[in-house]
């Protein structure tokens, strides 16, 4: 029988047994049609690799994040039940494959469709039997009924039934996002679902079922294949005659839950009358399963009727005022689970924080100690560049040495010349911008210090200069001592420095009497 039916995609917790159902590695009672071929994208072994490497990068991503170990309760597969008709293929699914990996951050390992499942309706009464719950097939290839064990008890005459096939898909994928966090905690929110709900009536051009998200209501519980099948055999069940057996089981049932209300004497005696009555008819066989359920439910709801709405005064129902304690417990159930799903977010972020905390500091101890050697490194350079490069100004004959003048100090440094300067044991220590001259101990030399490879010309002239000023050198006096370097360039500037002494008796005169004057002309 060929049937068009209303879209519809769900998403439940897997395993890997999911996996193995899908691809029909594992016998299944449900599997009773050969008619039609199954399709699948992958066999079971590229379906389970696939699954597996992709959990691996997964869980070292998560870990990675958080420093931890992927727990073990963690949903790391999840599968997506799509409904389909008759003429649906693999092609038909590609593009619910790829919206599901792009919204949801996922990897698709195995897909299948299914038309090996579905029902018998009775041809006269429109009974609905289920494959896998009321008949199974044999052996043989023909179809037999069973018990509630399994036990075959006869064939089915298909001659009095229509076949309604259970045209489906089954979609396994990756319950973890590449940051290895949990899809179905984090991104299965019901406004995700109504999204996927359009895009799957779209993609399939199926008409879409009822949005409960749109309308503003609660949806109601999805039943998992074994769940609906157990409400088709209920269903028939309900028609049986019903038995005393079965009347004193609910009137035990009963009887508890009043117990539990504290019903009175009178609300006893009610139950008792209408006990006996159900009995009379069932001597009569006058009565089923349901109608007796039916009774005694609306005694049920005599007896919770002193409870009575506020604006009508009306009673209230027993099913609905159950309803409303269910609703209340549902609603602070769901507000603890959210909490708690808080704190193991904020737990798993705090365990994240840590953990950057930790390669932070290791990232700084290695910066210390690599500032540290290149700290090492750069007085090996400087002492390098000490004995590789010296500079010394000498005087020859000393004929005119002199003690320094405090007020000239003080005025070289306010100038900026110099930018301190100190003596010990008579020893003179000065330091400009450009380099520090220190005293040796004989009075008759001074080391030039430098932090670069060498000394231009001109702050060796500036060098000179302020020596002559400060001990009262003669131009005549001084001989450069040090790497070859640094005594071609000082003797250029000695050489210069006299030629100007030479053609310039203004100059010349002033270098002798006031040589301040000329260091300030000069710098």
């Amino acid at each position: 029988m060929k049937r068009k039916v209303k879209s519809s995609i769900h998403i439940v917790k897997a395993n890997i047994y999911f996996i193995l159902h899908s691809v029909r590695a594992n016998s299944s009672y449900s599997v009773v049609f050969t008619d039609e071929k199954n399709e699948y994208l992958y066999d079971k072994d590229t379906a389970l690799k696939k699954f597996r490497d992709e959990l691996k990068k997964r869980r070292l991503a998560y870990e990675k994040r958080t420093g931890r170990k992927l727990q073990k309760h963690t949903v790391t597969l999840l599968s997506a039940i799509v409904n389909l008709n008759q003429e649906h293929t693999l092609e038909d699914l590609k593009p619910i494959i790829d919206y599901l990996e792009k919204t949801l951050d996922t990897k698709v390992v195995s897909v299948a469709i299914h038309r090996d499942e579905g029902k018998l309706v009775n041809k006269t009464t429109s009974e609905e039997f289920y494959s896998g719950a009321d008949f199974i097939k044999g052996e043989d290839e023909k179809l037999y009924w069973v018990d509630e064990y399994k036990n075959i008890l006869e064939q089915v005459n298909l001659e009095e039934f229509e076949i309604v096939k259970n045209y489906h898909a089954h979609l396994e994928f990756l319950g973890l996002d590449s940051d290895g966090r949990a899809i179905k905690r984090n991104r299965l929110h019901k406004y995700y679902f109504s999204k996927l709900q359009d895009f799957v009536a779209e993609t399939l051009k199926m008409e879409r079922g009822f949005s409960y998200y749109k309308a503003n209501k609660k949806a109601p519980k999805r039943l998992d294949v074994k769940e609906f099948k157990e409400v088709g055999v209920a269903k028939r069940e309900g028609a049986k005659l019903a038995r005393v057996k079965d009347l004193k089981e609910e009137n035990k049932l009963l009887r508890e839950e009043l117990k539990k209300l504290g019903a009175q004497r009178e609300d006893y005696a009610k139950l008792e009358a209408l006990v006996k009555e159900l009995k009379e008819k069932i001597k009569q066989k006058d009565l089923t399963i349901a109608e007796m359920i039916a009774e005694l439910e609306k005694y049920k709801q005599k007896i919770y009727s002193k409870y009575k709405y506020k604006d009508t005064d009306e009673p209230v129902p027993y099913s609905e005022l159950a309803e409303y304690y269910k609703n209340r417990l549902n609603k602070a159930s769901q507000k603890q689970k959210e909490l708690l799903d808080r704190i193991k977010y904020l737990e798993d972020e705090n365990g994240a924080l840590k953990a950057s905390k930790s390669d932070l500091e290791e990232e700084n101890k290695k910066l210390k100690e690599e500032k540290s050697y290149l700290e090492e490194e750069i007085k090996k350079l400087k002492s390098f560049i000490m004995q590789n490069y010296r500079a010394e100004i000498t005087c020859k004959t000393c004929r005119r040495v002199t003690e320094h003048n405090p007020y000239v100090v003080v005025k070289l440094k306010k100038e900026g010349l110099i930018e301190e300067y100190k003596q010990e044991n008579g020893r003179m220590f000065v330091k400009t911008k450009e380099f520090e001259l220190e005293e040796k101990e004989d009075k008759k030399s001074f080391q030039v210090k430098v932090d670069k490879s060498e000394l231009s010309e001109e702050e060796i002239e500036k060098a000179i200069l302020l020596i002559m000023e400060l001990r009262g050198w003669s131009i005549n006096d001084i001989v450069p001592r040090g790497s070859d370097n640094f005594v071609e360039k000082a003797n250029r500037v000695i050489v210069k420095l006299k030629m100007d002494i030479a053609f310039n008796d203004d100059f010349g005169n002033n270098f002798q009497n006031n040589p301040s004057a000329i260091f300030r002309r000069k710098f």
